[in-house]
């Protein structure tokens, strides 16, 4: 190696003035301090925000919850009127059925008493027309057009 081939020192390799560096590394411990106090400032209002949607996530967990505890009490609610509903039903259902069944009875049974009666009518009556014998209808026959000519006789005036 020779003497030609050592290069000089650049600007950045020599050695700065002892005052000049002391005001650089003040200037730089500063400018160290005010990034620092940003940095610290901009951390408190992160860990600001932070804190604040932790709380707002916190109460909006709360509130879900607090939705899902009314739903679960709605459904058990509506299942509990269903529930008095279907029996309501099914009672009711027992009603018309009995009723329904009631009533066919009771139809059954008045269209039979009918029936019965009519007959018994029937038979007593053909059983008086059996007793009479045909000369007793015959009286009663002329008996009746007595009556009846002793009635017009009666309206006409006389003379």
């Amino acid at each position: 190696m020779s003497l030609v081939d050592i290069q000089s020192a650049t600007a950045e390799d020599q050695v700065m003035d002892p005052a000049l560096k002391q005001y650089v590394d003040s200037s730089l411990a500063v400018s160290e301090a005010r990034h620092d106090a940003k940095l610290a400032e901009f951390r408190a209002i992160m860990e600001a925000y932070t804190a604040r949607a932790d709380e707002r996530e916190a109460a909006a967990r709360e509130r879900e919850a607090a939705a899902r505890d009314r739903e679960e009490l709605r459904a058990r609610d509506v299942e509990r009127r269903m529930a008095a509903f279907e029996q309501a039903v099914t009672s009711v259902k027992r009603a018309v059925v009995a009723t329904g069944i009631a009533a066919t009875l009771s139809t059954v049974f008045g269209v039979a008493a009918f029936n019965a009666a009519l007959l018994q009518n029937m038979q007593s009556a053909f059983g008086q027309g059996r007793q009479a014998s045909p000369a007793q209808v015959e009286i009663l026959l002329k008996l009746n057009q007595i009556e009846h000519l002793l009635a017009e006789k009666r309206t006409t005036p006389t003379r």
